[in-house]
């Protein structure tokens, strides 16, 4: 399987509702017959349960990554998992499968252009080929603005010798160049952590060893530059609204004195501090976060106390594991990876930690993806599932009914591609157009 220096997943694609799938009865209405004769027996024509596909064959498209021709070139595919086509097929890299809010388009990194990675758009046939990006550095992390009017992205030199890159905003047609920071660390995209839920701000840091280490928000046109020059270490963010965000990180620092790993954060610049200790922070909801030991998960509320709720102790007998949570559109479930020495387990886990369901089969090879990427509903995920045959890695992607695994654990998840091939970038789900 491939791993690659510059690279960091992010999620977020969406699509429209679903009508539950349901078998169809058969209804058998006959003449009332007097009590003492006996009453016949009544067959029914069999009936066909309904394919499982069948419901989703309608339900909007979902992209990916695949290298099946032994480049990597991006595919979409119906929701059931048919029409699987190449809408790149082209010779250079094209990765990183991003739809557009409104469905309209797929934003994605190709090297098509003097073998350089650069941010374009398509339609979701693959035609209407766009160059977004120009100039000659490289750069692998771009994001839309949630209203599709702006992308973010962040260029690096080719210059060996230059540490630094370039955090930039454009329009969504490559036009109006702002460039909000240049002083990003150089291979190090994960440090952009997005846009605000009303296209307004993005949030970055800089870390320590660079000029003004921080953490940072900005209007999209580089005005009004907010920082907090000691929140350097946080690593993740989640915005509660268009002014207020959560901003923390998933490692504690100092053993036995604790670190204030949680911050909640204004665009005004001003600050309230959870202190978390000896633990690791691993998500945050819209009213609680969860944190990681070596016993099991943990949830606690944002309150003035910290008021931890139910415990979840691990099925990983070793002293190090680690989590990966997947939130639902709705931030109110998640889908969560378990990483242990040599399997994974799949769970469904609520905001509240009330629920932590066990998921498909008992357990998978350890060599699990985090890509994930819920329907915009909450009524499915799609995953790529990893196992390997006669030590040969396979990677292919898998549909949740979520409904139907939350009322039935036992649910096996759908299998909708067989090549087996790698599939580093993707699944992602095409909002309504």
């Amino acid at each position: 399987m491939k791993r690659y220096k510059y690279f960091s997943l992010v999620v977020i694609a969406l699509l429209g509702s679903c009508n539950s799938i349901s078998t169809p009865s058969v209804t058998v209405t006959s003449t009332p017959i007097p009590s003492n004769t006996p009453k016949p027996t009544f067959t029914s024509e069999p009936t066909n349960t309904p394919d499982p596909k069948e419901a989703l064959s309608h339900y909007g498209l979902i992209a990916y990554t695949s290298t099946i021709d032994g480049n990597e070139d991006i595919f979409t595919m119906h929701a059931d998992g048919s029409n699987q086509t190449n809408i790149t097929n082209n010779p250079a890299r094209d990765i990183l499968p991003a739809w557009s809010p409104n469905g309209t388009r797929i934003a994605f990194i190709s090297t098509r252009i003097n073998d350089k990675p650069h941010v374009f758009s398509m339609n979701p046939d693959g035609s209407d080929v766009t160059q977004l990006t120009d100039g000659i550095g490289s750069g692998f992390y771009f994001k839309w603005s949630p209203d599709g009017k702006k992308i973010a992205y962040v260029t690096s030199s080719d210059d060996p010798d230059i540490y630094t890159a370039e955090l930039i905003v454009i329009d969504a047609d490559g036009r109006n160049k702002t460039i909000l920071t240049k002083k990003l660390e150089w291979g190090y995209e994960r440090f952009i952590f997005g846009w605000s839920p009303d296209s307004q701000y993005l949030v970055y840091r800089l870390v320590e060893g660079q000029s003004s280490p921080g953490l940072y928000v900005a209007k999209a046109d580089g005005s009004n530059q907010i920082g907090w020059t000691d929140l350097s270490y946080l690593d993740h963010i989640h915005w509660l609204d268009n002014k207020n965000f959560i901003a923390y990180s998933r490692f504690w620092w100092d053993p036995g004195t604790g670190q204030s790993l949680i911050q909640k954060l204004d665009t005004d610049s001003s600050r309230t501090e959870f202190p978390v200790f000896e633990t690791t922070v691993v998500t945050v909801f819209d009213k609680t976060y969860v944190t990681q030991s070596q016993d099991g998960l943990k949830w606690f509320t944002f309150t003035d106390t910290l008021s931890p709720s139910i415990s979840f102790h691990k099925k990983c007998k070793e002293s190090s594991w680690d989590t990966h949570f997947s939130p639902s559109p709705d931030n109110k479930l998640a889908f969560v990876t378990m990483f242990c020495s040599n399997i994974s387990y799949f769970f469904l886990a609520n905001d509240d930690g009330k629920i932590m369901q066990s998921v498909g089969d008992a357990s998978y090879e350890y060599g699990q993806t985090t890509q994930v990427s819920w329907s915009p509903d909450g009524k499915y995920v799609a995953r790529v599932i990893w196992h390997s045959i006669n030590y040969i890695s396979h990677e292919d992607i898998y549909l949740f009914d979520i409904e139907k695994t939350l009322a039935d654990p036992s649910t096996q998840p759908i299998q909708l591609t067989t090549d087996g091939v790698d599939k580093p970038w993707g699944p992602k789900w095409q909002p309504i157009p």
